[in-house]
């Protein structure tokens, strides 16, 4: 008798891009969750122009869309607000990696995305925070490396800094960020069976 994947029945929106959220959102895939990745209309994913290219794709792209549903949806169009909050009400998880305030400036902060769906998880990635003083600087996995001191530790003692051959600091944040999105899935479990266990013990009215 084959066993069920970990996340099967678990619906992800994946609103990310380049390689942490959707490095994160194909992880949950191989788990078993169902993801259906939204793309820009017209545009398609951001990594796209990134080589190496096969027939035409992105290698980054390929990889990163593994055990992926893709969608293309204008979501700051006319129409396309309402299509993303439905997608949002009938999901389990969501992830983003936009610059911070960009959620809200679409007026899909915390509190909004929760009135539509009040125990949907919101997996957040950025650089820098979601608040602070460098949350509104753009970030990429080069400049982690510089700014942390991984390059200086990279390539020749007597050489200059060098950049590694993988972006670790976007992988690296996909793993915490799955590693994030697993015990938020569990810690909602419980609490929804702390529920269900407290509805079953409801002590009668007294007469």
């Amino acid at each position: 008798m084959l066993q069920s994947a970990a996340l099967e029945g678990v619906k992800v929106l994946d609103l990310s891009r380049f390689i942490a959220g959707p490095f994160c959102g194909m992880q949950l895939g191989d788990l078993g969750a169902d993801v259906a990745k939204v793309e820009r209309r017209e545009k398609g994913e951001d990594c796209g122009p990134i080589e190496p290219h096969i027939n035409g794709e992105s290698l980054y792209f390929m990889v990163h869309s593994r055990n992926t549903r893709g969608l293309s949806l204008d979501y700051r169009a006319v129409g396309g607000d309402d299509a993303l909050k439905r997608l949002m009400a009938n999901a389990d998880v969501l992830v983003e990696n936009f610059r911070p305030e960009t959620m809200e400036a679409m007026g899909l902060d915390r509190e909004a995305v929760h009135a539509i769906n009040p125990p949907l998880i919101m997996v957040r990635i950025s650089g820098f925070g979601q608040d602070g003083p460098l949350s509104r600087r753009p970030c990429f996995d080069v400049i982690v490396q510089a700014a942390s001191g991984l390059m200086n530790m990279t390539g020749q003692a007597d050489g200059p800094p060098t950049v590694t051959g993988a972006f670790v600091v976007d992988y690296s944040t996909a793993l915490y960020a799955t590693i994030g999105t697993l015990a938020a899935i569990e810690a909602r479990h419980r609490r929804l069976q702390a529920k269900r266990i407290a509805v079953r013990i409801r002590k009668p009215r007294p007469d």
